[in-house]
């Protein structure tokens, strides 16, 4: 009962944080010494430490969202789930309607891809394997999704070897609309509550370095309560990204999995 009512208060962004959970919001320009990236740094904004959940203002223009949308506008289908039925099923534990995007063949999803490279220091698209197309979602008036992880898609038979990328280590999630009320992405367990915004994005580890869950990520997609929602998703898979992260002795300075910060 505890736990629903900080659900329902971090939906209504009523939530105050108790002082074991109250972390000083670390915000700055990211750069990650690159040149191009020194003239137009990303506004990075630190939720949690560890596992890092961070938020990044203006992380698209508003020409590339709308694009996309535009793209998947027509081609969206109801949200459908593996189950042992014969039958066709349609999701219980979300409300939205879904399509998927190949950034190698979407010129705008391949420059969100480039920023994305930027930011997680990874590689996305070098091979298949390397990161899931774009998942492009749309949620109407009462859309949501409920509590979970997305370490893997949840999907019957899903290959999740080393050969096909290993489990989704990022999840990065573009928010593509503004949402007048409601539609909130919330993290129960540390208390975190974000506004969808046309053009930001959220970023969050799945796992640690030693590909052991963390429950401190399972987040929810609160209902949409007036508008329309609109995200992006692309997942990360961790096989392809060992190499272009610098691992600690013992995790990272401040006892996260890595560092990705310069």
């Amino acid at each position: 009962m505890i736990f629903h009512d900080r659900i329902q208060k971090l939906c209504r962004n009523e939530f105050t944080r108790p002082a074991h959970l109250d972390i000083k919001t670390k915000c700055q320009y990211l750069h990650h010494d690159h040149p191009y990236l020194r003239l137009g740094p990303f506004k990075y904004e630190l939720l949690h430490p560890t596992p890092e959940i961070a938020y990044l203002h203006d992380f698209v223009t508003l020409e590339e969202t709308e694009a996309i949308k535009s793209h998947a506008s027509g081609k969206l289908k109801s949200t459908p789930y593996t189950s042992d039925s014969k039958f066709s099923s349609y999701s219980r534990m979300r409300t939205s309607k879904v399509m998927y995007v190949n950034d190698n063949l979407n010129p705008n999803a391949r420059k969100i891809s480039d920023k994305i490279e930027h930011v997680v220091q990874g590689v996305l698209k070098k091979t298949p394997f390397d990161s899931e197309n774009y998942q492009v979602m749309n949620y109407g008036i009462g859309g949501f999704i409920s509590i979970h992880s997305d370490s893997s898609s949840g999907e019957k038979n899903e290959p999740e070897s080393v050969e096909f990328g290993g489990l989704r280590f990022i999840t990065f999630m573009i928010y593509m609309s503004n949402v007048q009320s409601g539609g909130r992405t919330i993290f129960p367990q540390v208390g975190i509550s974000v506004q969808p915004i046309q053009g930001s994005a959220l970023y969050w580890f799945n796992k640690g370095a030693d590909m052991s869950p963390d429950s401190r990520n399972f987040h929810l997609g609160c209902p949409v309560s007036y508008g329309n929602k609109w995200i992006a998703n692309k997942w990360i898979k961790h096989t392809a990204q060992f190499r272009n992260y610098q691992c600690f002795d013992h995790g990272g300075p401040d006892g996260s999995h890595f560092s990705i910060m310069k």
